[in-house]
């Protein structure tokens, strides 16, 4: 009886230490992913704050490039017209 609790302790002993290597492992995974995920997500904040001047840009060229369309519209003697869009 006694041998063979001694016998069982050993294996739940092995067994504890495996178990512990695998949390072990998987902790080092979870950590490595964490570091991932903050990379990640600092590369996606600069790209974004790197990506809104030049869409601002793009934003008033586009503008800029409507208003002259409607001068010339005015200068071609369209102005009626450039006052419906205005409006």
């Amino acid at each position: 009886m006694l041998d063979e609790l001694k016998n069982d302790l050993e294996v739940y002993k092995r067994e504890l230490y495996l178990e512990k290597e695998k949390t072990k492992v998987l902790e080092s995974k979870i950590s490595a992913l964490e570091r991932e995920n903050l990379f990640l997500k600092n590369q996606q904040q600069n790209q974004s704050s790197e990506l809104e001047p030049e869409l601002l840009e793009t934003i008033e060229t586009s503008f800029s490039q409507f208003h002259n369309f409607l001068d010339m519209l005015k200068q071609a003697g369209y102005g009626d017209l450039c006052q419906l869009v205005n409006k």
